[in-house]
């Protein structure tokens, strides 16, 4: 819920927020479907969680090279005013 509301409020500073919020979203339709799934296997339960930190990293890392050349458009900025 919180990397949703931080992609709301962080929309007009930088591009790619749909990244954060797609974060979000899988965080919480993984949180909201443990009640539906109370007996999984082991097995099982070890793929989901990592099927999910797969992807959930994929998609932070997506968002962090992001990120990195929003601060490098801002280092370009302030050398060029400077």
């Amino acid at each position: 819920m919180f990397e949703i509301l931080a992609a709301v409020q962080l929309r007009k500073v930088i591009k790619g927020e749909w990244l954060l919020v797609l974060g979000g979203v899988l965080s919480y339709c993984w949180a909201r479907s443990w009640p539906f799934f109370p007996k999984p296997g082991a097995e099982v339960l070890v793929w989901l969680v990592g099927a999910y930190a797969i992807l959930f990293g994929i998609l932070l890392f997506a968002f962090a090279l992001r990120l990195r050349s929003l601060g490098n458009t801002l280092k370009r900025q302030l050398m060029v005013m400077a």
